[in-house]
């Protein structure tokens, strides 16, 4: 167990790794929430604290299983976002595989390695202990000002649920960042989203985080919302803070910082501001980073930690999202393979290799629509990935 305090409150809370595991697996879904996979994160922490002291103290029964995890039990402590390296970047599935194989290669002893295996472990046996369906929500705040937000991987099953929240998505991270929890969980067939529920320490960060579970207890079945304190007030408050209609966004840039990099992002960029093509973003080893592109900033960087230097987010139509819907339904993905310059990689049904020379007429956000997300370009190809379930046995018992 460890004691946590936050800024935005006078309240210290004890927590270990797992703060509440509640009803029948049998009876309905079950629901994973991960809060502090970061350790400078703490407001996902207290939010499922006050969840679990309700559920319990109201006696209020769930039709399915809620349990809250800690994800960096260890960084939490000391309040930093990680100790050695970033834990919600090693969930690869080659870094999976060498973990179940136990060919992590002498990193076993590293502190983030070790909370990955626990963490692991604790899912996996949630995963051989419940009969389904798994929604798994990994909670997160920003360093920047920010309204909440939902972050997914672009698949049909997560926009779903995701849509079903009362705010923003953003669509197509895993076009820009390997290895976090969410993309793993895809990878095994679970529907999985991350919620940015605003600044760090901020008091808002913690209702925002509270009223989302609320929300998604209620999405999944496993409570109405009417028998929740405050009702179908979690739903109203949390649509307020959207300060209008929900919109869907897609990420179109990230900057990396390299290692050993001096990157300072200018002052005052708050989550979805509207920037223009040419307006000063950043400062990264004396050179100044523009906008390529009139859009908005994405989690630009206030903090010492971490390589994502910021993103750049376009607004996507309702239209293009039902458009997409209807042509992965009927698996129109296959015509791609059927266009000069597009072939099948190796061995590989779910990639397709685009030599850029021969199929230039092809925009990426063809192959967007179609479910396919670029994850490498090498000379003049490019590598596209169509998400799918790869590697339930991941997951499996031994």
């Amino acid at each position: 167990m460890i004691q946590l305090s936050i800024d935005a409150t006078d309240e210290k809370i004890e927590v270990g790794r797992v703060i509440g595991d509640v009803g029948d697996p049998n009876e309905g879904p079950t629901v994973v929430v991960i809060g502090g996979m970061h350790g400078n994160e703490h407001s996902g922490v207290f939010a499922l604290h006050k969840i679990f002291e309700i559920l319990e103290k109201d006696q209020l029964k769930t039709k399915g299983r809620l349990i809250g995890l800690v994800g960096n039990l260890k960084a939490l402590e000391q309040r930093k976002r990680f100790l050695s390296r970033d834990l919600n970047r090693l969930w690869t599935v080659d870094n999976m595989l060498r973990l179940v194989q136990n060919k992590l290669n002498g990193t076993a002893d590293d502190p983030e390695i070790k909370e990955q295996v626990i963490l692991y472990e604790r899912i996996r046996n949630i995963i051989n202990s419940s009969n389904g369906p798994f929604y798994f929500i990994d909670l997160h705040t920003t360093s920047a000002e920010s309204m909440p937000f939902v972050v997914i991987n672009d698949t049909l099953s997560n926009r779903t649920f995701a849509l079903d929240m009362p705010t923003h998505v953003i669509i197509g991270i895993e076009e820009f960042i390997d290895g976090p929890l969410l993309s793993f969980m895809n990878e095994v067939g679970h529907v999985s989203i991350g919620f940015e529920a605003g600044q760090h320490d901020e008091l808002s960060s913690i209702e925002n985080a509270y009223d989302l579970v609320w929300n998604a207890m209620h999405v999944t079945g496993l409570l109405d919302l009417e028998l929740a304190p405050r009702g179908k007030e979690h739903y109203t408050r949390l649509k307020r803070s959207m300060e209008g209609e929900q919109m869907i966004f897609e990420v179109r840039e990230r900057f990396e910082v390299q290692p050993k990099s001096s990157f300072t992002m200018k002052p005052g960029f708050i989550n979805f501001q509207k920037i223009h093509k040419g307006e000063l973003l950043a400062e990264c080893d004396g050179k100044e980073l523009l906008a390529k592109e009139n859009g908005r900033v994405f989690m630009p960087l206030y903090q010492t930690q971490g390589v994502d230097g910021y993103f750049l987010i376009g607004k996507v139509s309702k239209f293009w999202l039902g458009l997409s819907s209807v042509l992965r339904k009927t698996r129109s993905e296959r015509i791609l393979r059927l266009l000069p310059g597009v072939r099948k990689m190796d061995k590989d049904s779910h990639t397709l290799v685009v030599d850029r020379r021969v199929a230039a007429f092809l925009a990426t956000e063809i192959f967007h629509i179609l479910g396919y997300r670029r994850k490498k370009v090498a000379g003049t190809k490019m590598f596209f990935i169509r998400r799918s379930i790869n590697h339930p046995e991941l997951l499996s018992k031994n």
